[in-house]
């Protein structure tokens, strides 16, 4: 979104502020590192497959680099999905 809007951009701002400020973190070092990039990966698409959301499991293998956040992911699609 920074680089499709620009960091400075009001909309990216606020966004980035409303998730720095609910989660209690800072999201933009989280995005510049790739395995803490990959955790929040996982995280939102655990909370789609618990949402009810399908995903399958190819895009899982090719979605994930990290063995550890791929391994998660498809444990709860395989636990969560029919």
């Amino acid at each position: 979104m920074g680089q499709l809007l620009g960091k400075e951009n009001l909309l990216y701002r606020a966004a980035i502020d409303g998730i720095n400020t609910r989660m209690n973190m800072e999201v933009e070092d989280y995005l510049s590192q790739p395995y803490t990039y990959e955790a929040m990966a996982a995280e939102a698409a655990i909370q789609c497959i618990l949402s009810g959301y399908y995903i399958d499991a190819k895009d899982i293998e090719k979605g994930f680099i990290s063995e550890h956040w791929r391994n998660i992911v498809m444990d709860y699609a395989k636990k969560n999905q029919k």
